[in-house]
C-alpha cells in the first residue's frame, strides 16, 4: 500500500531493542518490570532511501527559508550579483551550521566525549548507535546531497559549479565513508570543530555585506559592554575565523591520527576474520583522505589570507596616492596658484 511504501522513506531501518537494568531513579520512555528498553539501530542499504527522502526535505526547507528570509534582506543591499549569490549561500549555510553545532555539540557534552577522548575508539566496531546520532548522520548526508541542485535552483555561475561540486562531492563521500566504517563518533567530534569554523566565516562575510556602519551601530546599543562591540568587530574583521581555523585544523589532525592509528590501531580482534571497514587499509585511506582534505582547505586559507594582505596593501596605496592626485587637480585648475 501507499502507507508501507511511504514508511520506507521516512522511518529509519535496522532497529533493535536492548534491555538493561535500572539500578538509578532514571525516567525512561518504557520501562519492563526493572530493566531499561533502549531502542538502537543499525547502518544498512536501505539508509540510502531516508537520505534521498530527507535530501528533498532539505530543498523544500531552503526554498522557504530563502524566499521569506535572506531574498527580503538582500534587497535591501545594494550588492551585485555575485555577492547576492554568496549572501544567499552564507545565509542559508549559517543556519545549518548553526543547527548543526548545537545539535552536535549537545551530543559530544551528553556521551562525555570532551572528558574521556577513548570512547572515540573503545569498543570498536560501534555497530549500534541512538536515535539522535543516526538522525545527525543522515541529515548531514542528506543536507550536502541536496546542494547539487540547489546549484541550479541558485543560478551559481559556471565558474564557480566545478568547485563546488568538488568541495560538496568530498564532504559526502568523508561522511559517508565513516558512517559505513562505524565511525560516526569520530565523524560528529570532527564536523563540530569543522562547523564551528564555518560558522565563524560566514557570520564574517554577512557582517561584511551589512557594512561596518551597521556593524557600529549594532555595538553602540551595547556601550555598556565593550567586549561585545570589540567582538562584533574582531568577527566583521575575520579574525575570529582566523583563529579559529588554525585550532581546530590542528585538533582535527591530531584526534584523527590518535583515533585511527593508535586508538583502533591498537584494537585485538583474535583469530576472528577482520571486516573490510575495521581492517588497517580502510582506517589508513580514510586517515590519508581526511589529511588530504585538510591539506587542500589549508592551502585555500592560506591564498585566502595571501588575497586579503594584498588586497589591504593595495587600498593603502591607493588611499596615498588620492591627495596628491587632488592636489594636482587644484593646482592646474586655479589660475591664481599658477601665477604664484
Amino acid at each position: 500500500s501507499t502507507s508501507s511504501i511511504g514508511s520506507q522513506f521516512v522511518f529509519f531501518h535496522y532497529n533493535e531493542t536492548q534491555q538493561v537494568e535500572d539500578d538509578t531513579a532514571a525516567t525512561p520512555s518504557r520501562r519492563i518490570q526493572d530493566t531499561i528498553v533502549h531502542t538502537l539501530y543499525r547502518h544498512g542499504p536501505k539508509d540510502a532511501i531516508n537520505v534521498i527522502f530527507y535530501s528533498v526535505l532539505w530543498i523544500i526547507i531552503h526554498a522557504v527559508i530563502h524566499e521569506y528570509t535572506w531574498e527580503r534582506t538582500a534587497r535591501k543591499l545594494r550588492l551585485s550579483k555575485m555577492k547576492h549569490y554568496k549572501y544567499y549561500d552564507s545565509g542559508f549555510l549559517l543556519m545549518f551550521y548553526f543547527l548543526s553545532l548545537l545539535w552536535g555539540g549537545n551530543f559530544i557534552i551528553g556521551e562525555g566525549y570532551l572528558t574521556n577522548w577513548s570512547l572515540l575508539w573503545e569498543d570498536f566496531p560501534h555497530d549500534l548507535m541512538q536515535f539522535a546520532l543516526k538522525m545527525y548522520m543522515l541529515n548531514q548526508m542528506a543536507f550536502w546531497l541536496h546542494c547539487y541542485p540547489e546549484l541550479y535552483f541558485m543560478k551559481a555561475k559556471k565558474d564557480d559549479i566545478l568547485l563546488k561540486v568538488l568541495h560538496y562531492t568530498s564532504i559526502l563521500l568523508l561522511i559517508a565513508g565513516a558512517y559505513i566504517g562505524r565511525l560516526q563518533r569520530l565523524t560528529i567530534v570532527l564536523l563540530t570543530l569543522h562547523y564551528m569554523v564555518e560558522l565563524s566565516f560566514h557570520i564574517s562575510r554577512l557582517l561584511h555585506y551589512h557594512q561596518k556602519d551597521n556593524i557600529a551601530s549594532v555595538g553602540s546599543v551595547c556601550v555598556r559592554y565593550q567586549a561585545i562591540e570589540t567582538l562584533l568587530f574582531l568577527v566583521y574583521r575575520f579574525s575570529v575565523w582566523q583563529t579559529l581555523s588554525v585550532i581546530c585544523k590542528v585538533a582535527t589532525v591530531v584526534l584523527s591520527v590518535i583515533t585511527l592509528q593508535f586508538g583502533l590501531g591498537n584494537t585485538k580482534y583474535g583469530d576472528t576474520v577482520v571486516p573490510l571497514y575495521e581492517s588497517a587499509l580502510y582506517r589508513t585511506c580514510g586517515l590519508a583522505a581526511l589529511l588530504l582534505v585538510e591539506a587542500i582547505m589549508g592551502w585555500s586559507f592560506v591564498n585566502y589570507l595571501l588575497s586579503r594582505h594584498g588586497d589591504a596593501i593595495g587600498d593603502g596605496q591607493a588611499k596615498i596616492k588620492q591627495p596628491s592626485r587632488k592636489k594636482n587637480k587644484e593646482a592646474k585648475s586655479d589660475p591664481a596658484k599658477k601665477k604664484n
